[in-house]
């Protein structure tokens, strides 16, 4: 459970970087 958790937590994460990235690369 608690490692699933986290796998859900870790590809969250790694999404929402991606989309600021994708931001960033918009705003500039």
């Amino acid at each position: 459970m608690q490692i699933t958790k986290m796998g859900i937590w870790h590809a969250l994460k790694s999404k929402l970087e991606l989309i600021i990235l994708e931001h960033d690369k918009f705003s500039l």
